[in-house]
């Protein structure tokens, strides 16, 4: 993978960009300079949320999963990669997923930061691996794709209810930038 520079970067992958805040023109907020932007305009500073690979950070921009693995210190990274493999061989080439993926683009951040932030997030994360993320794999092993989504939607929903997360649905992505990793690719508003 290439690496990037900050200056390769757009607004809506600035830290300082609030995605949620945006005016009927569709620039959102920058927390930084007070003031409106593009989402899809070049980036003026190096507070962007993915490292030189286009990974998320350390930072609050990474994925979920991510940051359950880092808190719990395991060992098996299986589920990372089988996870991911279903993600980018199945469901991002299910048009009828895609709005899953969609929302996770715009959502996952604002999640993985507040679980990386909570007081509680060993507990937090021991419950979101056990009851959830190792459940998912198992599904995936044993094929049950469907069973594997619904519990992931779950996973997701109650993370959004216990950090009191709210999916804007004016936001609409397109399916070509959709990605499942929390990237905040968004498209101007029309």
């Amino acid at each position: 993978m290439a690496d990037y520079n900050w200056r390769d970067c757009h607004c809506r992958e600035c830290e300082k960009m609030d995605l949620r805040d945006t005016n009927s023109s569709g620039d959102a907020y920058c927390t930084e300079r007070h003031r409106y932007y593009n989402p899809n305009d070049r980036a003026c500073s190096d507070k962007f949320k993915y490292d030189n690979q286009r990974n998320p950070s350390s930072g609050g921009g990474c994925y979920i999963t991510t940051v359950i693995y880092t808190t719990m210190g395991t060992e098996d990274v299986d589920y990372l990669k089988i996870l991911r493999d279903f993600r980018e061989k199945y469901m991002k080439q299910d048009n009828n997923l895609l709005p899953i993926l969609s929302e996770y683009d715009i959502i996952g951040p604002e999640i993985a930061h507040r679980l990386s932030i909570d007081p509680s997030i060993k507990t937090i994360c021991n419950n979101l691996l056990t009851n959830y993320i190792l459940k998912i794999v198992e599904y995936i092993k044993n094929d049950q794709k469907n069973s594997a989504i619904l519990k992931y939607i779950e996973m997701v929903n109650s993370l959004k209810n216990f950090y009191r997360i709210e999916s804007d649905k004016s936001i609409t992505l397109d399916k070509n930038i959709i990605t499942g990793k929390g990237y905040l690719l968004m498209n101007n508003k029309k």
